[in-house]
């Protein structure tokens, strides 16, 4: 009876232990389903649900399931349901300024493609940074432009943009596209029209420092360009004042080179007579520069004047600039413009003064100075009527005739004594001056 009843608790035992590994098998194989079980499509997800229903498995008896402690997943939180309130709409989305496409096209489309037209239509746009990006564009399509003649028609947009807008950044990349157009064109009627603005954009007062010098450096390179007299001559006045009065170096230096251009082109007699006070004022001026200036223009301005009277007047400072002047061009330079009055002026009440400064220079340290009073003298002796004059001229003229140390000098010397006119004899004609 013992053993049957071992053997009635082995079979038992083994019978338990089938049971509880046949539920383990059950439950390891339902987790499989679960996991590889493939996702549902958006169709088939449940409504208002953001994520993927699983599907239902079997589950095991609670006790089989304590008893084989198989893993099981983590349950996923359920999502909170909808509230009843509807939810608020979206807020509306920003539409585009009416001019931030040229064309149907944004400035990154229309900047590699080349667009310059469709980029300066977006100057005028009402956005600050879609016109600074136009303008930064343009600065780098600009120059890419091999045909300098199809960028004429944008010269007057770009000015706009370079003189008015009020954002310094597009001012900036806008004047850079348009000098290089300006150095580029040659069409004297496309340039012609952006000198007015650019000579008013000089005025101080009016637009700041760094515009005003934009102005002046593009006007050096457009007036040049421009040969209508008619078209130029308005514009003497402003940029002389620009040239000798503008606080700014740098402005003064290049409004400098097209009011050259206009005075060595114009015949009109007012604008010449108008720019000899100032350019003579400039040489009693500190600055060397302006000095210098002054007197490069000046010999230019004089041969083109024909008011002799007007030139009669500007002798006594010509006559102190060539003789007296520190810089060395100034002298030079003012000396020619003294040359040609004297040449042309005939009043002695205007030539009698000139001999005595002239013939003092001829005991000067600097040769060239000296050089210049002995070659100015010789054709100035001969046309003097007033004996007191030439007789306190004799003996410096005699000295630099035997003592200079510059043939040239002696030579010029001698022949001013030989050509003055002896007591009681008419001065003869005026004889050529010779350059030195």
């Amino acid at each position: 009876m013992r053993r049957a009843g071992l053997t009635g608790e082995r079979v038992g035992g083994r019978v338990r232990t089938t049971v509880v590994v046949a539920a383990v098998g059950v439950a390891v194989l339902g987790l499989c389903l679960v996991l590889l079980a493939p996702p549902r499509r958006r169709s088939e997800r449940e409504p208002g649900k953001g994520r993927v229903a699983v599907p239902d498995t079997p589950a095991a008896p609670k006790a089989q399931v304590a008893t084989a402690q198989a893993p099981r997943p983590e349950p996923v939180p359920a999502e909170p349901e909808e509230s009843p309130t509807p939810a608020e709409p979206p807020p509306p989305v920003a539409m585009p300024h009416p001019h931030a496409k040229a064309d149907g096209r944004s400035v990154e489309q229309l900047r590699p493609a080349g667009e310059v037209g469709g980029l300066v239509v977006r100057l005028r746009d009402g956005d600050d940074a879609a016109r600074r990006k136009a303008a930064v564009a343009l600065s780098g399509v600009v120059p890419k432009v091999e045909d300098a003649a199809a960028l004429d028609r944008f010269i007057p947009p770009l000015l706009e943009a370079t003189l008015r807008d009020t954002q310094e950044s597009v001012r900036e990349y806008a004047g850079r596209a348009l000098m290089n157009i300006l150095q580029r064109v040659d069409d004297e009627a496309a340039l012609t029209p952006v000198i007015e603005p650019l000579v008013e954009a000089l005025a101080p007062g009016e637009v700041d420092l760094k515009r005003r010098g934009y102005a002046a450096v593009a006007l050096a390179y457009v007036v040049p360009k421009v040969n209508e007299e008619a078209a130029l001559t308005p514009f003497v006045r402003p940029l002389m004042a620009a040239t000798l009065d503008d606080p700014d170096a740098v402005i003064r230096e290049y409004a400098g080179r097209p009011l050259k251009h206009i005075l060595s082109l114009t015949d009109d007699q007012a604008a010449l007579s108008s720019a000899i006070r100032p350019l003579i004022g400039a040489l009693e001026r500190d600055e060397a520069k302006v000095r210098g200036y002054a007197a490069v223009v000046l010999p230019t301005v004089v041969a083109r004047t024909r008011d002799l009277a007007v030139l009669a007047r500007i002798v006594p400072p010509l006559v102190e600039a060539t003789l007296s002047d520190a810089n060395a061009g100034v002298r030079e330079y003012a000396g020619r413009a003294l040359k040609n009055v004297l040449r042309r002026v005939d009043d002695e009440r205007v030539l009698n003064p000139v001999v005595e400064p002239l013939a003092k220079a001829l005991a000067d340290e600097a040769p060239r100075t000296r050089l210049y009073a002995a070659v100015t003298l010789s054709a100035l002796v001969p046309r003097i009527r007033d004996e007191a004059t030439l007789e306190r001229a004799v003996p410096l003229l005699t000295a630099a005739k035997s003592r200079d140390p510059d043939a040239k000098v002696r030579e010029y010397a001698h022949r001013a004594l030989s050509r003055m006119p002896r007591k009681g004899e008419e001065p003869k004609a005026r004889p050529r001056v010779h350059s030195f």
